[in-house]
């Protein structure tokens, strides 16, 4: 009976339940508070999870799309870094609640957003969560596809015929392609189905591996060119690098949004603050500047050799191995090996764990884990990945930069709730069940819903609208002070006194 479990507080600050609750509408094993003797993550751990995010194909894209931009190693690094540091501390500040109540991103939603209301964030992350979970594994498909074709001309043939260059939706599918992509994402759904301690596991395993790997091109590089010919580059001038400073500090912000947003879905697993703290630190700050470090000297080389910034990974790998002859081919697939590996340790820890959670918070008591994976993998499918990177503008500002827009509001009401409104304490059963703390107007909070309504009003137009610019630029910090700001004012004038 849901009357027999009660809240046990620890000296170390951490809070669990005295037992498991009852299946319910709001409860299932997926979703209850971790117990803390499974709160086993230390800072190893932590740090492994986020070098298995980090280390990918698409942050070093980002780092050497700074240098396509005409900035210098020394200008792109500084704008990383302190891009870096504001997301680390909404991230540490969003992460807290998960280690202290071991509850995940949807049922710490509930806090702010009602029970019921939970529902309306977490359904933005998970939109995000299918793109970037589809367009991961299309990358992953696509290499090894390609890896097929360098071993089996035919396969690469085959591939080519069937690519289709036209038409809504279809634009960039391909057969080869496609099956490679359902190949890769069979398997993340079985690192997914071990859960947590697969993901780790699973990090811990590929992250070395895989610095080997972009060691190797940042090595290659240094042959030819030597180090100074890397660091020695007039860069953007000093009008024009602090012009266009803000808009790439907010790009990088937002590229670890979705993730900030959602991280009590993993920091539940810390053993404590402190490890939670200090492996998002290594692993976010440290092993993130590194491996853009290497990203953006390798760009820069990049202009020394073919002339020009060479920013993708892949397209570099062709470059290297053109002429070579077998030695080539075989560098091609090693770098194809990294982009499958990459793909299936990034994708499953940030793109599907915090997504499915949210399925499973939208029904408890008929989805887990295993049936709602199986649901958001053909989602992600069907939301056509290959159509999304098909141009430019259907990737960046028809996709990401709409919806991203989107989570900043998101992360200021959580932010705001958690420490201005609530001091950092929660009601831990009641978030939980009926009638409770968190059930405001029949489970669902109306501040939350107007707050991030109108931030989502004010900056989505902005995508698509070329004279909203700026704010298309700053998307993330309005949305995020719109719906900060008017959260708290409609909490404390409006919601916290109907309480009173």
């Amino acid at each position: 009976m849901e009357e027999d479990v009660k809240v046990v507080e620890h000296p170390n600050g951490q809070v669990e339940l005295s037992s498991s609750l009852p299946v319910s509408k709001w409860s299932n094993p997926d979703i209850e508070p971790v117990p803390v003797k499974k709160r086993t993550w230390g800072i190893y751990a932590m740090m492994a999870l986020w070098a298995g995010i980090v280390i990918c194909i698409p942050t070093w894209m980002l780092a050497g799309g700074f240098i396509a931009a005409g900035m210098n190693v020394g200008q792109a690094i500084s704008l990383i870094v302190f891009g870096q540091i504001i997301m680390f501390f909404g991230l540490i500040g969003n992460a807290y609640a998960g280690t202290k109540y071991g509850i995940s991103f949807p049922v710490f939603c509930r806090a702010s957003f009602g029970l019921k209301g939970s529902n309306y964030p977490g359904l933005i992350r998970a939109l995000i969560g299918f793109g970037w979970f589809g367009i991961q594994n299309w990358l992953g498909g696509s290499a090894f596809s390609m890896a097929l074709g360098l071993i089996f001309p035919k396969w690469a043939a085959w591939d080519a015929a069937t690519t289709i260059t036209e038409g809504f939706w279809i634009t960039g599918l391909s057969g080869g392609k496609l099956i490679g992509m359902i190949i890769v994402l069979v398997l993340s759904l079985i690192i997914a189905y071990s859960k947590s301690e697969g993901i780790r596991i699973f990090a811990q395993i590929t992250v070395p591996i895989m610095i080997l790997i972009a060691l190797g091109f940042f090595i290659w590089t240094v042959s030819k060119v030597g180090i100074s010919a890397m660091w020695v580059s007039e860069g953007l001038p000093t009008y024009d690098f602090l012009k266009v400073s803000p808009i790439f500090i907010t790009g990088m912000i937002g590229y670890w949004l979705a993730m900030a947003v959602s991280i009590p879905d993993f920091s539940r697993y810390a053993k404590g603050q402190k490890e939670q703290i200090s492996g998002q630190f290594l692993g976010l700050i440290v092993i993130m500047a590194i491996f853009s470090l290497l990203g953006v000297m390798v760009a820069q080389g990049t202009i020394t050799i073919f002339g020009r910034a060479v920013w993708d990974m892949i397209e570099l790998a062709g470059l290297i191995a053109t002429g070579t002859g077998t030695i080539g081919s075989v560098l091609i697939i090693l770098a194809f090996v990294f982009v499958i590996m990459a793909t299936l340790s990034t994708n499953v820890a940030a793109n599907m764990v915090a997504p499915l959670n949210v399925f499973i918070n939208l029904s408890p008591k008929y989805l887990n884990f295993r049936n709602a994976a199986v649901i958001f993998s053909i989602i992600s499918v069907l939301i056509a990945p290959w159509y999304i990177l098909s141009s430019y503008e259907t990737y960046i500002y028809n996709w990401l930069n709409a919806i991203g827009a989107t989570l900043g509001g998101v992360l200021g009401i959580q932010i705001i709730d958690f420490w201005v409104i609530r001091k950092g304490k929660l009601k831990l059963l009641d978030l939980y069940k009926e009638g409770g703390e968190y059930w405001y107007k029949n489970g669902i909070n109306p501040a939350a819903f107007i707050a991030l309504t109108v931030a989502i009003i004010i900056t989505l137009p902005a995508q698509f609208i070329k004279s909203l610019y700026i704010i298309q630029s700053y998307s993330i910090f309005i949305s995020f002070i719109i719906g900060a700001v008017l959260y708290y004012l409609l909490m404390k004038f409006w919601i916290m006194k109907e309480k009173d």
